[in-house]
């Protein structure tokens, strides 16, 4: 059974994220649709001895709301450092915190212009970390079309799908009918969140990636 699962490409994601991949067969990066603000395609959050902080990537911001992912442009590149930098005062005391570190200065120390294409590779580069098999693809190397359900609808038959693995939100919007109608299985996405040992206080779930890689050795997904 080929189980598809899609999802916009975000800033180093949370555990959830990493979830959805290792159940699925194919990962679909959409980035064929429009940016969205406040999202987390350009920014998460991780725990620092202040608090919680966000790591931000800048855009350009010129039409971006009516940008596709794919095309949205990184502003300069002195966000870097001050990321790693605040990354290196947050996790180093952490158990994990050299493995990982090496994945962070392979990110940074490379010439980004696009927001998808930096984070489909830190995706990549995390799911080999934690030994994820599934494949990958990007919508916009498909060549299909239409929006929400029509859309999510026409990558999985382009996929040849049997089950597509769905977010739990999408449970407010999905024409679930239209899944049936053409023999995909439409399953919704079972997560619950581990606790696990952080630093600073009470445990805080649904940080970025970066919080439970450098601070536990439990199976990740």
């Amino acid at each position: 059974m080929n189980t598809v699962s899609i999802h916009q490409p975000n800033y180093f994601p949370y555990y959830g994220y990493f979830n959805k991949i290792k159940n699925s067969d194919i990962f679909v990066f959409l980035d064929n649709v429009t940016f969205s603000k406040d999202s987390f395609i350009n920014r998460n959050k991780i725990k620092t001895p202040e608090g919680i902080k966000w790591l931000t990537v800048p855009v350009k911001n010129k039409d971006i709301l009516s940008t596709e992912i794919k095309d949205v442009e990184i502003f300069g590149s002195g966000w870097k450092d001050r990321h790693i930098k605040i990354i290196e005062n947050s996790y180093r005391k952490t158990p994990n915190f050299w493995k990982i570190y090496d994945i962070l200065i392979d990110v940074y120390s490379r010439d980004w212009k696009k927001m998808s294409d930096l984070n489909i590779y830190i995706i990549k580069s995390i799911s080999k970390e934690i030994n994820l098999k599934t494949e990958f693809v990007s919508a916009s190397n498909l060549g299909v079309s239409g929006k929400s359900t029509e859309l999510i609808l026409n990558i999985c038959k382009k996929l040849k799908a049997d089950i597509y693995l769905s977010g739990s939100s999408g449970k407010n919007y999905m024409e679930e009918k239209r899944f049936l109608d053409n023999n995909i299985v439409l399953k919704y996405q079972e997560f619950s969140h581990p606790i696990y040992k952080q630093f600073y206080g009470d445990f805080v779930k649904n940080l970025s990636i970066l919080d439970i890689l450098f601070n536990t050795e439990v199976d990740l997904c």
